[in-house]
């Protein structure tokens, strides 16, 4: 998710349910704008950041050198609708989203470039994980994510029982909200990186199954990937999550070749909020701890 999220439901979605009909779809087409990897599409008449092509270019290229990504294997198409009223009446985002992703399509009014979107994009043709998975991946590259630097109060059993939640559905008596699984899943894939290791989890992406008709399932998939327990684990993490720092990989403050942040925020400018910008430091030695890591 992508603040101000946390007053919002279930925003970034990794798969959009599409509905089937035989009007032809008025997404935006006015204008667009293609790069190496990319294809971008607008209305016409809205303001476009400046440099945009080339920041989302050098976004992908960071994000592929911390995952090991081949970013010749990406190609993003990106339709930014106007407003959200504009995405809500004509995009295809489930239950009124103001975000989506499917595969590496993006539908979004809410932002010109959504990090927390851009990401499902980029690892789309990896594999489809338990969702889980792969919302915390992609909030794990969010400088505007909902997860703090507390430690989850909640079950890793709680966190499974909601991962097919549909899209944009409100939580059903008993099951924890949006943003506590968010952080929940945003944790569990900054220790699972930390511990074992970038290239460990993408193999894991790769080959996890999205079946979540079994919370029991997806413990024994954690154990069987990674030899531990999702029990033992995730005690460790409840016990030891505040001793790593805030759950981010995400050079926010690394500038492009346009002196711009490589991440993006909720607008065209470089500020990142400052509590954000006084944890960059140790972000990075935690990247270039990572991205050895993997390459030796």
């Amino acid at each position: 998710m992508a603040g101000p999220a946390a007053a919002l439901c279930w925003l970034g979605v990794a798969v959009v349910a599409v509905a089937a009909c035989t009007d032809e779809p008025n997404w935006p087409s006015d204008v667009t704008l293609t790069s190496p990897h990319f294809r971008y599409h607008a209305r016409s008449g809205d303001a476009l950041c400046p440099g945009l092509m080339e920041r989302l270019e050098a976004n992908l290229a960071a994000v592929a050198g911390v995952l090991s990504i081949d970013p010749d294997q990406v190609h993003v198409e990106y339709y930014k609708y106007r407003d959200t009223e504009d995405v809500s009446a004509n995009g295809p985002c489930p239950n009124g989203l103001r975000s989506c992703a499917d595969g590496a399509t993006i539908h979004t009014g809410a932002l010109q470039a959504f990090q927390h979107e851009l990401i499902h994009a980029y690892v789309a043709h990896v594999g489809t994980p338990s969702n889980v998975y792969q919302e915390g991946l992609a909030e794990m590259f969010n400088c505007s994510a909902m997860a703090g630097p507390d430690p989850p109060l909640v079950s890793w059993r709680d966190v499974a029982d909601v991962a097919g939640r549909p899209a944009g559905a409100e939580p059903q008596p008993g099951e924890i909200g949006t943003t506590a699984y968010y952080s929940a899943s945003t944790f569990l894939v900054r220790r699972t990186i930390d511990r074992f290791g970038v290239g460990a989890f993408m193999d894991f992406y790769a080959t996890g199954s999205a079946n979540r008709s079994s919370t029991d399932r997806f413990g024994e998939e954690f154990q069987a990937a990674f030899g531990e327990p999702l029990d033992a684990a995730w005690a460790d993490l409840q016990s030891q999550a505040t001793a790593f720092g805030w759950p981010y990989l995400c050079p926010c403050d690394s500038p492009t070749a346009l002196g711009e942040p490589v991440m993006f925020d909720e607008t065209c400018a470089t500020g990142q909020p400052t509590w954000r910008r006084t944890r960059s430091r140790q972000r990075n030695r935690w990247l270039s701890r990572w991205t050895a890591r993997d390459r030796t």
